[in-house]
């Protein structure tokens, strides 16, 4: 292989790993977003709220009230799935990450290939 189709090569897969870094950095964001949804006041006031919620329909004093105890629960349940769908949201986006790094390491592996195959020594 001569000089010229070496550096074409290593251009090609020096691209490539510009956009995989431009996929992590997206990727990062995205963990980013979701970490702030988690952080959002309004979200940690609606699960407050939630909680004294529930503590009120606990209590015993108004225990004939089930259907209101039933409707809280329900109301805690879905913002309980929220969160928890961020928390997985977040995990799988990180294996992502991780995933695209792994991807990053393998083509500068190609890199180094280009430059020691047998056929480049000179």
């Amino acid at each position: 292989m001569d000089k010229n189709e070496i550096y074409a090569k290593v251009n090609a897969k020096q691209q490539e790993i510009v956009d995989v870094w431009d996929q992590i950095n997206f990727q990062k964001q995205l963990v980013e977003n979701y970490e702030g949804m988690l952080k959002d006041p309004r979200l940690i006031e609606m699960d407050a709220k939630m909680d004294q919620a529930i503590k009120k329909v606990e209590d015993p004093a108004i225990f004939g009230l089930p259907e209101a105890a039933v409707n809280v629960l329900q109301e805690r349940q879905k913002l309980s799935s929220q969160i928890t769908g961020l928390y997985s949201d977040i995990a799988e986006t990180q294996a992502k990450i991780i995933q695209k790094l792994g991807q990053v390491l393998n083509l500068q592996a190609d890199i180094i290939d280009i430059f020691t195959a047998p056929d480049n020594e000179q």
